[in-house]
C-alpha cells in the first residue's frame, strides 16, 4: 500500500496505513494538501496507479466506500498532475509578459505625468 506523506510517496504495510488514516487531522490534511508541490516520483506513482482498471471509485467502492472516496481524491489529484504540467509553462509564459506589460504601463505613466507637468508650467 502507498500512502501520501506530505508531498511523497512511502511504501508501508498495512498496519501503518491504518494509523494515518486514524489521524485526528487526516482528512483535513487532504483537504489543505499542497497539490503544487506533489514531486514528480510521486506524480509518476499516481500515474501508475491510477492507469489500473482496478484503481476506480466504482471498483473500490465494493471494499469500502471511505476507500472509494480516497480513491477519488487521488485521482483527481492525479488529473490536477496532468493538468498543471501541460499549464505550466504557459503560466510560466504569462508570468513574465505580465512583468512586461507592468514595467511598460509605468514608463508610459511616466510619459503622461511628465507631460501633464510640463503643460501645467507652460
Amino acid at each position: 500500500m502507498l500512502i501520501l506523506v506530505i508531498s511523497d510517496f512511502v511504501q508501508c504495510r498495512w498496519e501503518d496505513a491504518k494509523l494515518v488514516l486514524m489521524r485526528d487531522n487526516f482528512f483535513s490534511e487532504l483537504v489543505y494538501f499542497d497539490k503544487s508541490q506533489l514531486s514528480l516520483a510521486a506524480a509518476s506513482r499516481l500515474a501508475e496507479y491510477c492507469s489500473s482498471p482496478a484503481f476506480t471509485p466504482e471498483a473500490v467502492y465494493h471494499c469500502s466506500v471511505a476507500a472509494a472516496g480516497i480513491c477519488q481524491w487521488v485521482r483527481a489529484l492525479h488529473s490536477y498532475v496532468q493538468k498543471h504540467d501541460r499549464i505550466q509553462p504557459v503560466m510560466n509564459q504569462l508570468d513574465v509578459v505580465e512583468h512586461e506589460m507592468k514595467q511598460v504601463l509605468t514608463d508610459c505613466n511616466w510619459v503622461v505625468f511628465t507631460r501633464i507637468v510640463n503643460h501645467r508650467l507652460q
